[in-house]
């Protein structure tokens, strides 16, 4: 161990208590003592060399400061205080109790965080103590209540297309016109989310091209479509719009994209579904023609939609 070689200014406090003083004993700083009655033990050589109050041994009255550096040992005898102070700077400050018992009836004070205090044989009874090396830290608390829900982030972009499903039956046939000529029905739906860059819309399914989802129609060359109408499901209140869509020629290098029948049916926000229906006037159909229908939004997303067209068979005249 380190040899330390420094002695601390002596420092006397008295005052009456209860017809004795009390003093405040310094320990001089010593070499680490090697067995008992050599320098740094208690009661060694009635204490000249220990303390720098000759002649005592501290009682239950007293204070003693133990400075940095200094080592003092207790190896017999009990022993109480009413104070006892490490008072560590750079150096700690060693306190040995290796036989015997030493109590303190007022508050342990440990200032710095090298003081070493070493019980290898006897007692030691501490009743209030401050400062000191921190203890390790406790388990973690039972975790708090959840917090509310922050605000919704941005739609995210659109995922890639899924495969077509199965196609759809052909609805039913629609109410006679009051003239006698038969109209029918074709619809087309999805349950999947469409945002602003559109979708192609058939029968329980939507892609990104009419020949992917364009359903057939069952009527001769020369039908007509008499009616365009459309509904989507609002995920957040969003405007859009619809158009209905047909084949182009085998022939045309843009088959894929179709071609739009009648005008465009506008979609505006609402809180829960929008609805739009459209006229189409020059809906002629040529044989085995494919329909679906386009619906694309301004911004944000609709959560599904359905669409319908009303055809006659036989054409307008």
């Amino acid at each position: 161990m380190k040899n330390l070689k420094y002695i601390l200014a002596a420092v006397f406090l008295f005052s009456s208590l209860a017809g004795t003083h009390a003093v405040i004993f310094s320990a001089l700083c010593t070499d680490y003592p090697t067995g008992a009655g050599e320098a740094g033990d208690w009661d060694y050589n009635a204490n000249t060399e220990t303390w720098n109050q000759a002649g005592e041994i501290p009682d239950s009255s007293d204070e003693v400061w133990i400075d940095g550096g200094c080592y003092v040992r207790i190896f017999d005898g009990l022993h109480t205080l009413s104070k006892l102070e490490m008072r560590a700077d750079e150096s700690g400050a060693n306190l040995e109790i290796s036989g015997g018992s030493l109590e303190i009836t007022g508050i342990a004070k440990f200032e710095g965080t090298d003081n070493d205090i070493v019980v290898s044989g006897g007692d030691l009874t501490i009743y209030w103590a401050y400062g000191g090396i921190d203890g390790t830290n406790g388990t973690d608390g039972v975790a708090g209540a959840n917090g509310t829900n922050g605000i919704d982030g941005t739609d995210g972009d659109d995922g890639a297309d899924g495969a077509q499903g199965i196609q759809g039956k052909i609805g039913p046939q629609g109410p006679a016109y009051p003239d006698g000529i038969t109209t029918n029905l074709m619809c087309f739906s999805t349950d999947q989310t469409i945002g602003s860059q559109g979708k192609q819309m058939g029968l329980g399914q939507q892609a990104g091209a009419h020949s992917l989802v364009g359903v057939i129609s069952p009527f001769p060359g020369g039908a007509q479509v008499m009616k365009l109408v459309v509904k989507v499901s609002q995920g957040k209140g969003v405007d859009g719009w619809a158009q209905l869509y047909h084949d182009r020629p085998l022939s045309d290098p843009d088959y894929d994209e179709g071609f739009p029948i009648g005008p465009v049916c506008e979609l505006h926000a609402a809180d829960n579904v929008s609805v739009c229906e459209v006229p189409i006037a020059d809906g002629i159909l040529t044989l085995h023609d494919s329909l679906s229908v386009f619906v694309v939004t301004d911004s944000g997303n609709f959560e599904g939609a359905s669409a319908c067209v009303l055809i006659d068979p036989d054409g307008a005249d």
